[in-house]
């Protein structure tokens, strides 16, 4: 009986194993890095929650209680720095199954910087020191993110929604997407919870990426803002996803799916089922 479960083990074991490499063979050449989106597709009806600038307690942890609460899994674009100063706070997010993504390091500010080495925020050449400060910041932020977590962030926000071609080009050479939003409520002006609400409803549609703030600074407006806002966007019969699935990409922190690094796309589900189920029947007659 033992040896009999044992042998059942090891095949199911070995379909998984083989399964997971499947997929990353399939989906590691389809990873498009230094893409840029705002929104995603208006078909099926979904819309994206991402949180900016934490973690940061409490206002993480109660962000977190009111997800599970309401059985939705959302992104949170975390600061390397604050990664740093509340470890137990990523962890969290990260146990929890969100998809973790990249906001920097320190929240660097590049309009500042290209005004201050070359004049003008809207300036397209960007000086060298520039360029190595923003390399820099993602890097650190990702390692942070890493260190805290065991997640490595495969989407970038900039600071600021910075977008300029020099920075997309960057990021893309760094392997990330690079994802900004369709809204946002100006929640970290800290306007009262029902203006944050009032400020979202007429962009509550599909394909939105909707920005909000679980740190820099204190968040308890939109903390309060939260629940009346999902049940909005439910009203509008729109499914809450995390921003990967919204672009049609599996989740950048892969730890939503058992903690592995597997980046595939969506349109390479349909091959890695049928080789799936393959694989599943030649392990189980062996």
């Amino acid at each position: 009986w033992i040896s009999g479960l044992a042998r059942r083990l090891f095949r199911w074991a070995g379909c998984l194993i083989a399964v997971l490499a499947v997929a990353a063979l399939v989906g590691a050449g389809e990873w498009p890095a230094g893409k840029f989106f705002a929104n995603g597709r208006p078909t099926p009806r979904r819309i994206a929650l991402t949180f900016d600038d934490g973690p940061r307690p409490p206002y993480t942890s109660q962000v977190l209680e009111i997800l599970a609460r309401e059985k939705i899994v959302a992104t949170f674009f975390m600061e390397g720095s604050q990664v740093e100063a509340y470890p137990e706070e990523a962890r969290k997010v990260a146990r929890a199954g969100h998809e973790i993504a990249n906001h920097t390091y320190s929240h660097i500010n590049l309009y500042a910087a290209m005004k201050k080495w070359r004049g003008s925020i809207h300036a397209q050449n960007p000086p060298e020191k520039v360029v190595a400060a923003a390399r820099q910041e993602i890097v650190s932020g990702q390692a942070a993110i890493e260190k805290a977590t065991g997640v490595r962030p495969r989407l970038l926000r900039y600071p600021h929604g910075y977008c300029k071609p020099w920075a997309l080009k960057l990021a893309g050479e760094l392997g990330y997407v690079i994802v900004n939003w369709s809204f946002w409520p100006q929640d970290s002006f800290r306007p009262k919870p029902e203006v944050i609400v009032e400020r979202t409803l007429p962009h509550l549609g599909p394909g939105g990426i909707i920005l909000l703030h679980d740190g820099g600074g204190p968040r308890a407006e939109m903390v309060e803002a939260l629940p009346r806002l999902i049940a909005e966007i439910r009203k509008r019969n729109l499914e809450i996803v995390p921003v990967g699935a919204l672009l049609g990409l599996v989740f950048a922190a892969s730890s939503v799916y058992l903690g592995l690094k597997v980046g595939m796309t969506v349109s390479a589900s349909i091959p890695v089922a049928v080789m799936s189920i393959t694989l599943l029947r030649w392990i189980s007659k062996a």
